[in-house]
């Protein structure tokens, strides 16, 4: 897959609205820290694709 391919599926992925539940979930766990992760820096963004040069979150 070309870069730009990849870059269109990422996009595609990380803004899929197609299931309500889903998205709900995923936005309150992005504003609510879990108990367990509660001292971590962590989540609210997006997370980078496998494809790319340098992934990581």
């Amino acid at each position: 897959m070309d870069p730009s391919g990849l870059k269109r599926l990422d996009q595609r992925i990380a803004g899929c609205r197609a299931c309500p539940r889903l998205v709900g979930w995923r936005e309150e766990v992005a504003r609510v820290k879990r108990a367990a992760f509660a001292d971590w820096t962590y989540w609210g963004g997006r997370c980078r694709g496998s494809g790319r040069r340098m992934p990581g979150c």
